[in-house]
């Protein structure tokens, strides 16, 4: 027997809200001789006390590393064999989120598996009028079942994939999207739809395709060709440009595995973090490659086959001479800088202590951002462009956080892993500070807005669709423009399935009571807003009073986890002394340093103490 690893990550609200104090259960299956697992733990179980292990999550939502007898790491080099990892089935639960079931987590010996685990804030029920209009499933916890690796389990026949051949494509250029929806059946089926970023998507078919034990080269050969999949379908607009509202199936007859809740592992993260945007095309011609590729053993197609490239790869192939073997010797690896949601592209030199230059400090206002949400992160004094000894510590904290190898350099995987977590955390920081405004308001149920609408309704509504995207990834993101477009109508269709509304495509009675349930539910779970913290107005030098005070004891609060913000006497008299306090935290979280407190200073100040306070607490 080996030995292999699982670590529980649980975050809320994406990548930007990690859980402190989650409760995790683990029930490590029974291997037996012949080779296969007991069966799994059910709901009951739980009650019934059958889980072994108990965990909480630290400040940045991981649970220690759990080390766990596996089979022997060979059985994991040869075709239709023994089970050749462990199974452990995960239940994860926070008061004022929906528990989380995991049936199947697989560990492979001397590979860490990581299980990502986005909890849903709770809404059980929304009541108007004393009748219930969402009610999910009848209890309280989502349950995810992971099969079988393809490469280890059965593939269906390819019936609908497509060939190499050049087709008419919309997109005007080959780009990386922020974010991908995929459909989880075949492309008419019935079934949902689940929105990730694009990184996450890789991770998450390369951990359903492949065995992680298996070498690099095959590894990396496999990644190569299913990102080439995603971004042909991106590119080509395949299924947008056929109605549907997504851009990939995770039906392997069309596309390729991906399964909803799946565990993923640290080598696989860790190429897919280095090599995301470099995909496969046939010189000459500028769409990325449909890279064909099967098993080889349940089904046979004309690319590559898995095991094929694990044995090429032992062989001492490259990745890109097994791709060649496969795919022919008119190919290319291509690596594009259009990546959608990154604040900067990466400019190709790594930075480490004494680098200087616009990309240092860029760096290192974004970690300090992201360290509002993720406290362990040494904070950068001066984001002066230098890289001294203060962000080579920031680096390496972000770097053991987010799985990256921790050597304080910012390559290419540091650099772009920093841009996404900054992206995510700036933008739910903007939302629940927007959502908190003297501009937001309700609108009666009676309205009903519909393609072609527009003006401040449609905003309103759009920016409760953004928000709740943020924490339910069923829900597609949408731009807030105030015009009512395909985007609207895609993302307003998503929330009436998610919600078990009726598929209208228009602001229903029951979709605008469900909308502003549901905003409301987030709110009091994950960033409450407590009784007297709307903004009051404009507080500034000379001010005095009761709100005065609440904002210093706020700053006070926050002070004892960001010392570069000096303690006040909560006296309500916005001195000198205020106006510094609000001037350092404006640098620190807002850069700029008026000294005075907007409604954007306000909310922001609130936010951090709200959710400093819910740590706390538990």
């Amino acid at each position: 027997m080996d030995r292999g690893y699982l670590v529980i990550s649980v975050t809320g609200g994406g990548v930007a809200m990690p859980i402190l104090g989650a409760h995790v259960e683990v029930f490590v299956r029974k291997y037996r001789a012949d080779g296969t697992y007991d069966s799994s733990v059910a709901l009951a179980d739980i009650q019934n006390g059958r889980f072994t292990d108990d965990y909480a999550t630290d400040a940045v939502g991981k649970t220690p590393q759990m080390v766990i007898e596996t089979p022997d790491i060979d059985a994991s080099f040869t075709e239709g064999g023994n089970t050749p990892y462990s199974i452990a089935d995960v239940y994860v639960e926070k008061s004022g989120y929906f528990g989380a079931l995991f049936l199947g987590v697989q560990i492979f010996p001397k590979r860490e598996s990581i299980l990502p685990v986005n909890l849903e804030p709770y809404v059980a029920e929304l009541v108007n009028n004393g009748s219930v209009t969402y009610v999910v499933n009848g209890n309280y916890t989502f349950v995810y079942t992971i099969p079988a690796p393809e490469a280890g389990g059965k593939r269906e026949n390819a019936e609908g994939s497509e060939d190499d051949a050049v087709r008419p494509f919309v997109a005007e250029e080959v780009y990386v999207p922020e974010n991908i929806t995929v459909h989880l059946g075949r492309p008419s089926e019935s079934a949902e739809n689940v929105t990730v970023t694009f990184q996450d998507y890789i991770k998450n078919v390369a951990s359903s395709e492949i065995f992680p034990t298996w070498p690099e080269s095959a590894i990396r050969a496999n990644i190569y060709a299913q990102i080439s999949i995603a971004l042909n379908r991106i590119y080509t607009e395949w299924y947008p440009s056929r109605g549907f509202p997504f851009q990939i199936t995770n039906s392997t007859a069309f596309d390729q595995a991906f399964v909803n809740g799946r565990n993923i592992y640290d080598n696989i993260e860790r190429i897919v973090d280095e090599i995301f945007n470099t995909y496969i095309r046939r010189t000459g011609f500028e769409e990325p490659l449909f890279a064909t590729y099967c098993d080889g053993i349940q089904t046979n197609c004309s690319g590559m086959t898995q095991w094929g490239s694990f044995e090429l790869a032992n062989q001492g192939y490259s990745p890109i001479a097994i791709l060649r073997y496969y795919y022919g010797e008119n190919i290319e690896l291509v690596t594009t800088d259009n990546i959608r949601g990154i604040e900067s592209t990466y400019g190709g030199i790594p930075l480490s202590l004494g680098s200087v230059g616009d990309d240092v400090a860029v760096i290192q206002r974004q970690l300090n951002r992201i360290r509002n949400d993720y406290p362990r992160i040494p904070f950068i004094i001066s984001t002066n462009g230098v890289f001294g000894s203060g962000t080579d510590s920031s680096v390496r904290q972000f770097q053991d956080i987010f799985n990256l190898a921790v050597d304080g350099v910012v390559g290419k995987a540091t650099w772009y892993k920093a841009s996404l977590v900054y992206v995510s955390v700036k933008r739910l920081g903007e939302l629940t500070s927007e959502g908190q405004s003297s501009d937001f308001r309700v609108i009666d149920a009676s309205v009903v807005l519909g393609r072609g609408s527009s003006g401040d309704d449609v905003r309103v509504l759009q920016y409760l669709l953004e928000y709740i995207s943020v924490f339910y990834n069923n829900v597609q993101p949408l731009t807030v423009d105030g015009i009512f477009g395909n985007g609207t109508y895609v993302s307003l269709l998503s929330f009436q399935q998610a919600f078990g509304l009726e598929l209208t495509g228009t602001t229903t009675e029951q979709t605008w009571y469900t909308l502003y349930g549901v905003f409301e539910a987030i709110q009091k779970t994950v960033l409450p807003v407590g009784e007297g913290q709307t903004f009051p107005g404009i507080l500034q030098q000379g001010d005095s009073g009761e709100n005065v005070r609440l904002l210093q004891r706020y700053l006070n609060a926050i002070s004892v986890y960001y010392g570069d913000i000096p303690r006040l006497s909560e006296d309500g008299v916005f001195g000198s002394q205020t106006r510094n306090a609000v001037a350092e935290f404006q640098r620190l979280y807002l850069f700029s340093d008026t000294g005075v407190v907007d409604s954007a200073t306000w909310y922001r100040i609130v936010e951090l103490y709200n959710y400093i306070s819910n740590q706390q607490m538990g």
